[in-house]
Protein backbone atom coordinates (compact mmCIF):
# COMPACT_ATOMS: atom_id res chain seq x y z
CA UNK A 1 0.00 0.00 0.00
CA UNK A 2 1.15 3.42 -0.92
CA UNK A 3 1.32 6.43 1.57
CA UNK A 4 -1.13 9.23 0.53
CA UNK A 5 2.33 11.76 0.88
CA UNK A 6 3.86 9.75 -1.81
CA UNK A 7 3.67 9.75 -5.73
CA UNK A 8 5.03 7.42 -7.89
CA UNK A 9 6.95 9.08 -10.60
CA UNK A 10 8.37 6.29 -12.82
CA UNK A 11 6.82 2.47 -12.80
CA UNK A 12 9.96 1.29 -14.50
CA UNK A 13 12.51 2.54 -11.81
CA UNK A 14 10.05 2.13 -8.72
CA UNK A 15 11.30 5.76 -7.67
CA UNK A 16 9.38 7.83 -5.36
CA UNK A 17 9.07 11.45 -4.38
CA UNK A 18 7.42 13.15 -1.40
CA UNK A 19 4.83 15.98 -2.35
CA UNK A 20 7.28 18.05 -0.63
CA UNK A 21 10.35 17.10 -2.93
CA UNK A 22 8.18 17.96 -5.83
CA UNK A 23 6.91 21.31 -4.56
CA UNK A 24 10.36 22.16 -3.67
CA UNK A 25 11.54 21.54 -7.32
CA UNK A 26 8.55 22.86 -9.02
CA UNK A 27 9.42 26.48 -6.67
CA UNK A 28 12.44 26.07 -7.76
CA UNK A 29 11.91 25.93 -11.31
CA UNK A 30 9.38 28.70 -11.03
CA UNK A 31 11.91 31.04 -9.56
CA UNK A 32 14.75 30.49 -12.18
CA UNK A 33 11.93 31.09 -15.06
CA UNK A 34 11.11 34.55 -12.64
CA UNK A 35 14.63 35.56 -12.72
CA UNK A 36 15.61 34.57 -16.72
CA UNK A 37 12.62 37.15 -17.55
CA UNK A 38 14.23 40.42 -15.43
CA UNK A 39 17.39 39.58 -17.66
CA UNK A 40 17.53 42.17 -20.27
CA UNK A 41 20.24 41.85 -23.14
CA UNK A 42 21.47 44.60 -24.62
CA UNK A 43 24.06 44.36 -27.87
CA UNK A 44 27.60 44.72 -27.23
CA UNK A 45 29.24 47.51 -29.27
CA UNK A 46 32.63 47.15 -30.82
CA UNK A 47 34.11 50.32 -30.70
CA UNK A 48 37.49 50.04 -32.96
CA UNK A 49 41.12 48.81 -32.89
CA UNK A 50 43.09 51.13 -30.75
CA UNK A 51 46.40 49.29 -31.52
CA UNK A 52 48.35 46.27 -32.59
CA UNK A 53 51.40 44.30 -32.33
CA UNK A 54 53.09 41.28 -34.12
CA UNK A 55 54.01 38.88 -31.35
CA UNK A 56 55.61 35.98 -33.35
CA UNK A 57 56.74 35.85 -37.03
CA UNK A 58 58.59 32.72 -37.88
CA UNK A 59 58.06 30.35 -40.96
CA UNK A 60 55.23 28.41 -39.10
CA UNK A 61 52.82 31.01 -37.59
CA UNK A 62 52.06 34.45 -37.12
CA UNK A 63 50.76 35.69 -34.04
CA UNK A 64 49.19 39.10 -33.42
CA UNK A 65 47.97 40.84 -30.64
CA UNK A 66 45.30 43.49 -31.48
CA UNK A 67 43.66 46.22 -28.76
CA UNK A 68 40.39 46.24 -29.29
CA UNK A 69 37.90 48.74 -27.64
CA UNK A 70 34.07 46.90 -26.49
CA UNK A 71 31.42 48.63 -24.75
CA UNK A 72 29.12 46.04 -22.30
CA UNK A 73 25.69 48.18 -21.77
CA UNK A 74 24.48 45.30 -20.12
CA UNK A 75 24.01 44.91 -16.16
CA UNK A 76 26.26 41.50 -15.86
CA UNK A 77 29.51 40.56 -17.07
CA UNK A 78 30.20 38.60 -20.42
CA UNK A 79 32.51 35.91 -20.88
CA UNK A 80 33.88 35.66 -24.35
CA UNK A 81 34.71 32.31 -24.93
CA UNK A 82 37.84 31.52 -27.33
CA UNK A 83 36.93 31.25 -30.82
CA UNK A 84 38.19 30.83 -34.44
CA UNK A 85 37.75 33.06 -37.43
CA UNK A 86 38.04 33.08 -41.22
CA UNK A 87 39.86 35.71 -42.92
CA UNK A 88 39.37 37.16 -46.45
CA UNK A 89 41.27 39.89 -48.27
CA UNK A 90 39.60 40.98 -51.32
CA UNK A 91 37.24 37.76 -51.22
CA UNK A 92 39.92 35.67 -50.91
CA UNK A 93 40.73 32.99 -48.26
CA UNK A 94 43.97 33.63 -46.37
CA UNK A 95 43.27 31.34 -43.63
CA UNK A 96 41.76 31.00 -40.16
CA UNK A 97 43.00 33.24 -37.00
CA UNK A 98 41.89 31.37 -33.77
CA UNK A 99 41.70 33.64 -30.52
CA UNK A 100 44.00 32.38 -27.45
CA UNK A 101 41.89 33.55 -24.85
CA UNK A 102 38.65 34.41 -23.20
CA UNK A 103 37.64 37.60 -22.91
CA UNK A 104 35.83 39.28 -20.01
CA UNK A 105 33.42 42.02 -20.62
CA UNK A 106 32.91 44.18 -17.22
CA UNK A 107 29.64 45.54 -16.85
CA UNK A 108 28.59 48.78 -18.00
CA UNK A 109 32.27 49.43 -19.38
CA UNK A 110 34.05 50.58 -22.23
CA UNK A 111 37.33 49.01 -22.02
CA UNK A 112 40.27 48.17 -24.29
CA UNK A 113 41.04 44.34 -24.37
CA UNK A 114 44.14 42.46 -25.52
CA UNK A 115 43.44 40.06 -27.85
CA UNK A 116 45.69 37.62 -29.43
CA UNK A 117 45.12 35.65 -32.72
CA UNK A 118 47.32 32.93 -33.86
CA UNK A 119 47.28 32.02 -38.08
CA UNK A 120 49.21 30.01 -40.40
CA UNK A 121 51.77 32.30 -41.70
CA UNK A 122 52.08 30.53 -45.38
CA UNK A 123 48.39 31.04 -46.36
CA UNK A 124 48.17 34.71 -44.81
CA UNK A 125 51.48 35.40 -47.11
CA UNK A 126 49.97 33.60 -50.12
CA UNK A 127 46.27 35.92 -49.60
CA UNK A 128 48.18 38.99 -49.09
CA UNK A 129 50.76 38.38 -52.14
CA UNK A 130 47.60 37.68 -54.60
CA UNK A 131 46.63 41.36 -53.61
CA UNK A 132 49.62 42.82 -54.14
CA UNK A 133 48.15 46.10 -54.62
CA UNK A 134 47.23 47.05 -51.19
CA UNK A 135 51.46 46.92 -50.37
CA UNK A 136 51.45 49.22 -53.00
CA UNK A 137 49.63 51.86 -51.44
CA UNK A 138 45.61 50.75 -52.61
CA UNK A 139 42.94 49.63 -50.61
CA UNK A 140 41.45 46.15 -49.84
CA UNK A 141 38.82 44.55 -47.92
CA UNK A 142 39.55 43.18 -45.25
CA UNK A 143 36.73 40.34 -43.94
CA UNK A 144 36.52 38.36 -40.76
CA UNK A 145 33.63 35.66 -40.59
CA UNK A 146 32.79 32.91 -38.02
CA UNK A 147 31.11 32.13 -34.50
CA UNK A 148 31.65 33.58 -30.67
CA UNK A 149 30.31 32.06 -27.89
CA UNK A 150 29.51 34.32 -25.04
CA UNK A 151 28.84 33.26 -21.73
CA UNK A 152 26.65 35.18 -19.10
CA UNK A 153 25.18 33.36 -15.34
CA UNK A 154 26.12 30.21 -16.63
CA UNK A 155 23.93 30.06 -20.19
CA UNK A 156 26.04 30.08 -23.25
CA UNK A 157 24.70 31.72 -26.98
CA UNK A 158 26.99 31.74 -29.92
CA UNK A 159 27.01 35.06 -32.36
CA UNK A 160 27.75 35.23 -35.75
CA UNK A 161 30.68 37.22 -37.09
CA UNK A 162 30.96 39.13 -39.85
CA UNK A 163 32.77 41.95 -40.44
CA UNK A 164 34.36 43.62 -43.27
CA UNK A 165 36.69 47.00 -43.00
CA UNK A 166 38.53 48.80 -45.61
CA UNK A 167 42.27 48.46 -44.54
CA UNK A 168 45.19 50.05 -46.70
CA UNK A 169 49.13 49.41 -46.53
CA UNK A 170 49.32 52.10 -44.16
CA UNK A 171 47.85 51.06 -41.78
CA UNK A 172 50.22 48.53 -40.88
CA UNK A 173 53.42 49.20 -38.57
CA UNK A 174 56.06 46.80 -39.92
Amino acid sequence: MVDRNMLWINPCVNIYMTVSNITRLLSGIFILLSFSSCIEYKDVEFLGITDYSINKLDTEDVRITLFLKIKNPNTYNIKIKKSAFDLYLNGKKLGKAKMLDDIKLEKNRSQVHEVVFEGDIKKITQGIFSNLGVLFGGTAKLRVTGKIKAKAYGIGKKFDVDVTEKIKASDFKF
